[in-house]
């Protein structure tokens, strides 16, 4: 019952990340780096409002705060994970031809949300070197974004960026992984591309 819980709790806020990111794949796609610049000057509003919340100045955000934002983010930042998402999808396609970094914005998108829900549904063997993640997570990161990705990149593209991206994830730093997923697997699909 406590999995199902954790599921429900976390799926509002995965299909809005993956959402989301599939929107900025397909505009990055459309439109190139432009797309970066429209999303570095929102997640400078993002801040903006972010702050201005967190001193009670603009309260009409709070469903969407409850909604989205995770309890220990609340109080702190909220927002944080979207500030820092949009900023480093930014970046990543303002850095990165076309194709990389779609396939960067891609993986992390659909790897990304895909590793939360299956690691809470069934994960239940930790990665060695990081137990706070599951092999089935990362099994369900590399499925979910070598899919998404087969859309738009060769078959052994998707899949290196799919395992990129997992590995990415599960490494221990102190890097949040919306940064560290969508620049590792774009500056790798660039070197092989």
């Amino acid at each position: 019952m406590e999995r199902v819980e954790g599921v429900l709790k976390e799926l509002p806020r995965q299909l809005y990340h993956l959402a989301n990111g599939l929107v900025i794949t397909w505009a990055t796609l459309r439109w190139g780096r432009p797309v970066g610049v429209v999303l570095l000057l929102l997640s400078g509003l993002g801040l903006w409002l972010s702050l201005r919340y967190r001193d009670r100045e603009v309260s009409y955000l709070e469903p969407l705060v409850r909604l989205l934002a995770r309890p220990e983010d609340r109080e702190r930042l909220p927002g944080r994970g979207a500030i820092l998402y949009g900023a480093a999808v930014g970046t990543t396609v303002l850095l990165f031809p076309t194709l990389a970094a779609a396939g960067g914005v891609a993986v992390l998108a659909a790897g990304d949300s895909a590793s939360t829900m299956v690691g809470k549904a069934i994960g239940s063997h930790p990665v060695p070197w990081n137990r706070r993640l599951s092999l089935e997570g990362s099994a369900g990161f590399v499925a979910a974004a070598f899919l998404v990705s087969l859309f738009f990149l060769p078959p052994w593209q998707s899949l290196l960026g799919a395992f990129v991206g997992a590995l990415a994830e599960t490494i221990p730093w102190s890097i949040d992984d919306n940064i560290s997923i969508p620049i590792a697997v774009a500056a790798v699909l660039w070197l092989v591309g």
